[in-house]
């Protein structure tokens, strides 16, 4: 239904109390940007299947296959039924920005004005831009300006930021 949907970032919710065999097989599969997680600790917003309620009866073969696979979070497996997940939603995140501080932020600093960029999304939580360390917005790789040579960015929910040849970042100055 939504596979290699890579805008879904919060998985709709699933009410069925019955199964049928493969009725949620490769649902998710490709959605990098959905983030799913075992734990609480990794992202707070409850997820189970079914919505409420219990599955009723036995979970028929292959109900959820390959269900999460290719996703972006930390549990990319096959759910269980009546079980809670956690899921990650960056319009839920982005309400949160007034614990970003230049305290906990990364400052990059210049004489002239300058654009930075991410060459791809190497993150797995958010990154947050600011000019004034006031309004923060969240950054998804693409082109931002600093103004009068100042720009600072801060994390929330990461355990990495980058890696590899592919996620380099670009700083790109006219002086």
């Amino acid at each position: 239904m939504f596979m290699n949907c890579t805008s879904l970032t919060t998985p709709p919710a699933l009410p069925a109390t019955t199964l049928a065999s493969q009725c949620y097989s490769e649902m998710f599969y490709g959605c990098s940007k959905l983030k799913v997680s075992e734990t609480p600790t990794a992202w707070t917003i409850p997820w189970r299947i079914p919505q409420t309620g219990e599955i009723s009866g036995e979970e028929p073969w292959g109900w959820n296959s390959s269900m999460l696979q290719g996703t972006g979070g930390t549990f990319t497996d096959e759910p269980s039924a009546n079980t809670t997940y956690y899921v990650y939603n960056p319009d839920y995140a982005k309400t949160a920005p007034g614990e970003l501080t230049a305290d906990n932020a990364i400052s990059f600093t210049s004489t002239a004005e300058f654009t930075l960029a991410a060459a791809q999304t190497g993150w797995n939580g958010c990154l947050f831009h600011s000019t004034d360390l006031k309004t923060w917005e969240e950054w998804n790789g693409s082109a931002i300006s600093s103004a009068a040579g100042k720009l600072y960015l801060c994390g929330k929910e990461n355990t990495k930021v980058g890696g590899g040849y592919d996620y380099r970042w670009s700083i790109t100055c006219d002086a």
